[in-house]
């Protein structure tokens, strides 16, 4: 397999899980990532008094790394298309606090909030070249009606504290993820069914044009 490798427990390790990333490829003709990362989440205790860890790990569990500690909730792990973030929601439990939205940059461990304001947060998706991120969000949605604001879709650059809002009505809009060509992407709303079916739609920027997938 020809593989060199520095005399040192990393090197032989990043050597290990290139050569088991060669055989099985030879074996299956399947591309593998057994150099790759996980993320996980260690929760303690319950309500107020729950605590939570973020731990991102090579792919055998070894070398873990706690990138945030949290005195509430973390969820809503989800990988980017550029193999190298990743995003998740946070919420404090031990005092009133609205849930952010961060990103994650693996090559680095580095963390970088997302959604830095007082609204209800989450679902980050971040674009194909790293760029930009979607998110659903109540941010800005208030009026002069009396109705409470529901979440939309936001498109904001990554790390911008400055979102801009794609969609609007007075249905729940959640779950953005970008499609692989950079430029559209797919959400869930119960704009046609109400709040017992919601549907999956495909929206592409810079259009009002919104295609419903499912039915």
């Amino acid at each position: 397999l020809n593989q060199k490798t520095k005399n040192n427990p990393q090197s032989l390790a990043v050597a290990g899980y290139a050569i088991a990333d060669k055989i099985n490829a030879l074996l299956t003709n399947t591309k593998s990532d057994f150099d790759g990362k996980i993320a996980y989440v260690v929760s303690t205790g319950k309500g107020a008094k729950m605590s939570s860890r973020l731990i991102v790990s090579n792919a055998d569990g070894s070398n873990p790394v706690t990138l945030q500690t949290v005195k509430g909730i973390i969820m809503s792990l989800y990988p980017s298309l550029d193999g190298r973030h990743f995003t998740f929601t946070s919420k404090r439990m031990d005092v009133f606090a609205y849930p952010v939205a961060w990103g994650v940059d693996i090559t680095n461990n580095s963390i970088t909030p997302l959604t830095p304001f007082a609204a209800n947060n989450g679902s980050a998706s971040i674009s194909p070249d790293g760029s930009q991120v979607l998110f659903s969000s109540d941010y800005n949605k208030l009026d002069n009606s009396n109705k409470l604001p529901n979440r939309e879709i936001h498109l904001a650059g990554y790390g911008s504290a400055s979102p801009q809002r794609l969609t609007n009505n007075e249905a729940l809009d959640l779950s953005p993820s970008w499609l692989p060509d950079g430029r559209s992407y797919i959400f869930t709303s119960d704009r046609d069914g109400g709040n017992n079916h919601p549907n999956i739609y495909r929206a592409t920027l810079g259009s009002n044009a919104v295609q419903r997938l499912t039915s």
